[in-house]
């Protein structure tokens, strides 16, 4: 089963944070929500058309949580909304 480990706060913003100024900007604040990143791991395997698992290999993905501080305020609804980083409007100067 993979696991997900919380990334602990290295004092700069995650890839895709809704905090910095640009167009995926939002005030998490002020609407009551966080954001937190994760780390997803696990091992992969390779299957043949068969069922055959011919290899196994690590993976790490990462994922960007937003959610309500407020824990009781979740009513249970989760969009996923896939992005890729472009380049274009990080802010950090990379």
């Amino acid at each position: 089963m993979p696991s997900a480990v919380l990334v602990p706060p290295s004092g700069q913003l995650p890839l895709s944070s809704a905090l910095p100024p640009g167009t995926g900007h939002a005030d998490l604040d002020k609407t009551g929500y966080v954001e937190e990143e994760y780390h997803l791991s696990g091992i992969a395997p390779t299957i043949t058309a068969a069922g055959d698992v011919v290899a196994q290999a690590p993976y790490v993905i990462r994922f960007l949580i937003r959610k309500p501080s407020d824990p009781s305020r979740f009513n249970g609804t989760v969009v996923i909304e896939p992005f890729s980083w472009s380049g274009t409007e990080r802010q950090d100067g990379s």
